[in-house]
């Protein structure tokens, strides 16, 4: 049976209990992750789209699951993408009997994640202002401490009103980030 915990690079695993009946023994894991997911609310006139190709991620197992950027994301509307941050490279210590990780370690240590992407703003005859063939960029980062930081930066023509872009997060470090990133035009 196994009484140890298996070292993985997107789950955390924690040793609950362990019981001994004679020759049999039984143990309970409590397995976890920690999801950093970005939320992206479209508040301009044009819808948007991810470009293929157009993301970037470090420290990260990223999901197709959930994950809506890759179609139209209407004005007013909202989609989502995010991965699994990685366990740290020096997640358990060796035990020194057995050379391997520690029976009992919870591997909370993360790895530096970063996600970032580009999206195109697709046209919009209807609109007064039409944003058609502009970019917005945004990176996330959290580090291995929790400490978050940003960047977004629409592209568009100086001609046009502003765009702005903020991003706001939310959630525990050992639990769910979440990364808000909105963009809108200056009256919205």
């Amino acid at each position: 049976s196994v009484s140890q915990c298996i070292e993985q690079r997107f789950v955390w695993c924690e040793r609950t209990s362990q019981t001994q009946d004679g020759r049999d023994s039984t143990a309970t894991f409590r397995l976890t992750t920690r999801p950093l997911l970005i939320h992206l609310v479209n508040s301009t006139p044009n819808p948007l789209e991810r470009i293929p190709y157009g993301q970037t991620h470090r420290g990260l197992a990223m999901s197709a699951v959930g994950d809506s950027m890759y179609d139209a994301i209407q004005p007013s509307g909202s989609a989502w993408m995010g991965g699994l941050r990685r366990t740290g490279a020096d997640s358990c210590p060796d035990d020194a009997t057995t050379g391997k990780p520690e029976a009992d370690c919870v591997a909370n240590e993360l790895g530096h994640s970063v996600v970032g992407a580009v999206l195109r703003f697709l046209p919009n005859p209807g609109a007064p202002t039409d944003y058609a063939g502009a970019e917005l960029v945004f990176k996330i980062r959290v580090r291995t401490d929790g400490v978050r930081a940003s960047t977004c930066q629409p592209l568009y023509r100086p001609t046009l009103p502003p765009l702005t872009c903020t991003v706001e997060f939310s959630g525990a470090n050992d639990g769910i980030t979440t990364a808000t990133v909105t963009v809108k035009t200056s009256g919205a």
